[in-house]
């Protein structure tokens, strides 16, 4: 299985345009939500 988020962003034409992908380990931050992050690892903890 391949442990990878992709992130899209909403852009200002109103599509959603790929941002970011992350792999099994990284942290991704929110845009959005100020001091929001996630631990990608821990998303796909067994």
């Amino acid at each position: 299985m391949l442990y990878t988020v992709q992130i899209y962003l909403l852009d200002d034409a109103g599509h959603y345009q790929q941002a970011d992908i992350v792999k099994k380990n990284g942290v991704i931050k929110s845009s959005v939500l100020l001091g929001f992050e996630v631990d990608v690892e821990k998303l796909f903890l067994d």
